[in-house]
């Protein structure tokens, strides 16, 4: 197993000690987002992001997708709220252990959670 596919023992001690999440529970996460799947997302094109599950992401979850220029090592200043659909978890599927795939909706209005866009 490479590097990449297994969790380190510290990350694993981390997760295990971070507190237990329940369905139902919706926590927001701001994620720096690199311009070309921000650009994605936004488009409406892209309807997945793939994560270190470092903050053990749910379904029902709120993703702050902060666009990040790696040229300038700054925030653009876009931002886009999704909310968590669906989340795949390491060890199935091929899916090394410490990432997750969750599947995300785009919002019509963040400040209103529960609705989802028509796209």
């Amino acid at each position: 197993m490479s590097k990449r596919e297994a969790m380190t023992d510290e990350e694993r001690e981390r997760l295990a000690a971070a507190p237990a999440r329940t369905p139902g529970e919706t926590t927001l996460h701001e994620l720096k987002t690199w311009p070309n799947a921000f650009d994605a997302v936004e488009a409406g094109t892209k309807h997945h992001e793939v994560r270190k599950n470092d903050r053990r992401f749910i379904q029902g979850d709120m993703l702050r997708l902060r666009e990040w220029d790696p040229s300038t090592e700054k925030y653009t200043g876009r931002e886009r709220t999704v909310r968590v659909s669906y989340v795949s978890y390491g060890g199935a599927w091929g899916l090394p252990e410490d990432l997750c795939v969750m599947s995300i909706e785009r919002r019509k209005d963040a400040s209103n959670p529960s609705q989802a866009e028509d796209t």
